[in-house]
């Protein structure tokens, strides 16, 4: 009987993972359609052109006068004025820019000059995003404020994780749980130096536990929701300098979008000021009503963007900071640090264009709001550690797997405000495995 009862207990979970993956999927195709259609209806002859340039592409047969991988943009294919990070308007796909070391390297000499690309270095508006980072091969990292962060978004993907049941810190009870979300930033919309970008988040945590949360005595919530949409506006100015204006709006809670006191929404904006063509500086401010701290508080921030080559990038400052760093022809180095505790250290080893090995760290945690919360000004986090490894096999020129697994320690779900990172109402989850798979769409 008590087999009869996992067995129904783990197909009813199959299911309930199924029906989410399908929905999220639905979600993503929605999301790409519509892109697709908002560029065809607003610049389709250009659109067309940057298509048949990327099919090119991805086909390793590079025209000579477009060596720079076309992904994930809605505009003309210009090179990057500001040193060798050559790149479109959007390329932060690791895989591309492998292509790219591999394919376009012996063209460089039939690449168009700045001034002939219409980029900033001329005095000409280029593209918004033209020289932006692309930190290539980052990508799916949580919680980054501003442009950095919807650069890090990427192309669009789908995916799944899942937590077997561990042990928590309240005798006799346990919990396990399932994660299932899209994420992705896509350009509908490029005229002359203006470029808009289109983003989605949503999140869907299914949880199965006994436990409580011991301080206010209520059970913990089996569903949670973070669901976010986003627009996205970048312009580079004739002197060179890019500015941007990044907003989102949504709902993080158990009971998404039930109330106001669900809703959250970010805003920042940012000024970047190349100085040469391997450095530059930007200054920007964010605020966000569901941060890790300081809610809705304006953050300034700011930093030094440095790039001498196309295998160094690297941004030092506050919130957050990156480094990309390609240490040999199969190997590259990830970092990424954003304020207070989002951390991503990664080691790939990508040998051919179609498939790249990696292991690393990560230190993440997600936000909500509970609807029935009896502090109003609390929020309800999760946080974990982990180390991972895992696969990406990019089967279809288009579409990419990626399977990965590990370990994950330091797990607990707490509700505080303010500015820590533990309170009292806390759930402490013993350490175990986690298996993850991902699909990776790009244009």
């Amino acid at each position: 009987m008590v087999e009869d009862e996992k067995t129904a207990s783990y197909e009813g979970l199959f299911f309930r993972i199924l029906i989410v993956m399908i929905r999220q999927a639905q979600i993503a195709a929605f999301l790409i359609a519509l892109s697709c259609s908002l560029s065809i209806f607003w610049g389709s002859n250009v659109w067309a052109e940057d298509r048949l340039i990327s099919k090119r592409v991805w086909e390793s047969v590079p025209p000579a006068d477009a060596w720079i991988p076309a992904t994930l943009t809605a505009g003309p294919v210009v090179e990057s004025p500001y040193g060798n990070c050559t790149r479109t308007a959007m390329d932060t796909t690791l895989l591309t820019d492998q292509t790219a070391d591999q394919t376009f390297s012996t063209n460089r000499s039939s690449t168009p000059s700045a001034s002939q690309s219409g980029g900033a270095g001329t005095g000409k508006a280029g593209s918004g995003l033209d020289a932006l980072p692309s930190f290539r091969g980052i990508k799916g990292i949580k919680n980054l404020p501003g442009g950095v962060g919807t650069l890090l978004m990427a192309n669009p993907h789908v995916g799944a994780t899942w937590y077997p049941e561990q042990n928590t810190d309240q005798a006799g009870t346990s919990l396990s749980m399932q994660r299932t979300y899209f994420q992705g930033a896509v350009p509908v919309y490029q005229s002359g130096a203006d470029t808009y970008v289109l983003t989605a988040h949503v999140d869907e945590t299914s949880i199965q536990t006994n436990a409580i949360l011991p301080t206010t005595m209520q059970a913990m919530p089996n569903q949670l929701f973070n669901i976010a949409f986003g627009m996205n506006y970048f312009h580079q100015f004739e002197g060179g300098n890019v500015g941007g204006i990044v907003f989102d709006v949504g709902s993080a809670s158990d009971r998404p979008f039930q109330s106001g006191r669900e809703i959250l929404a970010s805003g920042t904006g940012f000024l970047l000021m190349p100085q040469d063509e391997k450095s530059s500086w930007f200054v920007g401010v964010n605020a966000s009503t569901n941060s890790q701290v300081l809610y809705g508080v304006p953050i300034p921030g700011g930093g030094y963007f440095y790039h001498p080559s196309e295998d160094f990038q690297a941004i030092l400052g506050f919130p957050f900071s990156v480094v990309s760093w390609k240490v040999a022809r199969d190997w590259q180095l990830q970092y990424v640090w954003a304020f207070l505790t989002t951390m991503h250290a990664r080691t790939v080893y990508q040998p051919t264009p179609d498939w790249q090995l990696y292991a690393g760290f990560d230190w993440t945690n997600e936000n909500w709001r509970l609807a029935e919360r009896v502090n109003e000004k609390d929020h309800f986090f999760y946080y974990e550690k982990k180390l991972a490894t895992g696969f990406l096999w990019w089967f279809k020129p288009n579409v990419g797997l990626e399977l990965s697994g590990g370990w994950t320690f330091d797990r607990y779900f707490t509700e505080v405000h303010g500015f820590k990172l533990m309170g009292e109402n806390t759930v402490h989850v013993g350490s175990g495995p986690y298996l993850s798979s991902q699909i990776d769409v790009r244009f």
